[in-house]
Formats: C-alpha cells, structure tokens, sequence
C-alpha cells in the first residue's frame, strides 16, 4: 500500500477481526488506479476538483485493500447491492486469483483468510476512513468540523431531547468547543450505526441514544422504534487522534453475510 492508506493500532477501541485503515487525500490530482469505466464516469460527474480526488482516491485505496483481503486483482472487484443496499463484493469479484507477486503461502500468512467480507468508506475533506472485517459487519464515518460551521441549527434533524439536554449542560459547564465535539460525537456514532445496518438516517438519527458523557466504546440505546431494534446490538468505537475531525467505527458481532 506504500503510503495511502495506514492500518490504524486497535488498542483495545474497536474488536480483533476489526481493520480501520485511514487514507490521506490529496490535494491535487493523482493517479487512481483500478478504477473501472463507470467509477472514472462517476468521479468525472464532481463539478469541484476536490471532490473528484476525494471520491477517486478512497474507491481506489478500497480496490487496493479488498483485492488483499480477498486474493485478487483490484481491476477485477466487482460491486453488488446487499441486504439494505449496502455494497458488498459481487461473487465474481473473488475467483481465486492471486495477488501479482504473491504466492497462495503467502497470501495466507499475511492473513488473506477465505470468507465473507464486510466493508464499510468513509471520507470528510482531506481524510478518508475504511473499515474491513470477516468477523464483525462495519460501518465507519467522519466528519470534517469545519472551523466556524453553524451546528446548533443541527440539533433538532441529530439529536434526541436527551442527548440535546446533554449538549446544552456540556456548553454551560465547559463551553462551545467542548459542546461542538460532543455533537460530531453524537453525530457520527449514528451514522456509522446505521451504516452497519444499512438502515437510513433521516429516521435512524431519531431512533437511537448515545451517551454523551462515556468515553470509551458503547451501545447505543434504541427508543421505541423496532425497525431500529438491530442498532441495540452496535458496538461504537471512536477514533482518536486526527485534528480537526471527528470518526467513529461501529462493528456488529458475527460474520457478515454475503460473498467470500
């Protein structure tokens, strides 16, 4: 992978089994590889350069790293819809081809096990976040906080009156910043919960509570929603160290269904 992508230390925030991979974008274009003619039509769609490389360089990184994951060549992935709509490998994409340059010993010490794979992308201005797992089904998010971005006016589509009631005290106690990152906290959980599912947000954001106060991996809790009633068993794991961003990794026990 050289230097796109960095396979994050767990360090006991998300599970075994569990890869969070950052990738850095860059600020001018690049090369993406791998890509396929309707990835390269769709990225060509972005009017704003930025979101051209943003979009090309994560859907490349991804081939790069499920193409390892599953034993093949990163131009020979395919995409499918699975339950919900989330993307999953297509069948066709894992036919038993090797990595250029590794052997089948080798891919298998490197830990290029057979089975299902959950994937899950995420990107925010000039970071993205992928998340790969046979043990767990995963959805990450993150978010850019833009400096001077309005995001009171948010509360009420984001957070539930408890977790409102929780921002308000966080802001009186500690003040704006403190109340800010708590919200991106709030904000991405979710969205990372219900990328797991692959559940939509406009009434998922509604259906779910999370702790505002707890630092450290949590469920979250589940109002009276029963479509929602999965999101209860949701690990959230948030990730620390990057800047000026918030993210969050959200993992569901068991091996994901669909194709190896």
């Amino acid at each position: 992978m050289g230097e796109r992508a960095v396979l994050l230390p767990a360090e006991g925030r998300w599970p075994d089994g569990v890869d969070v991979w950052r990738v850095a974008i860059a600020e001018t274009a690049v090369d993406f590889p791998y890509l396929d003619d309707d990835e390269r039509a769709r990225a060509r769609r972005f009017l704003r350069a930025s979101d051209r490389i943003r979009f090309a360089t994560t859907r490349s990184v991804l081939r790069e790293l499920l193409a390892r994951y599953a034993g093949a060549r990163p131009e020979d992935l395919r995409f499918c819809a699975g339950p919900h709509g989330r993307p999953e490998l297509a069948p066709l994409a894992i036919s038993g081809l090797s990595w250029p340059g590794q052997s089948g010993a080798a891919q298998s010490e490197a830990g290029l096990s057979s089975g299902p794979l959950s994937f899950n992308v995420s990107h925010a201005h000039d970071e993205a976040m992928i998340a790969i797992s046979r043990t767990h089904t995963v959805g990450v998010d993150i978010e850019y906080i833009k400096p001077g971005f309005d995001w009171p006016p948010l509360i009420p589509l984001v957070c539930t009156e408890q977790e409102t009631r929780a921002l308000h005290a966080c802001a009186q106690a500690a003040g704006e910043d403190a109340a800010r990152a708590r919200f991106f906290r709030c904000w991405t959980a979710k969205e990372a919960v219900l990328k797991t599912l692959g559940l939509g947000i406009t009434e998922g954001l509604q259906a779910l509570d999370i702790d505002l106060e707890k630092d450290g991996p949590q469920f979250p809790l589940v109002r009276e929603n029963p479509r929602f009633a999965a999101a209860a068993a949701v690990r959230l794991h948030w990730v620390k160290g990057m800047p000026g961003y918030m993210a969050c990794v959200a993992s569901l026990a068991g091996a994901p269904a669909g194709k190896a």
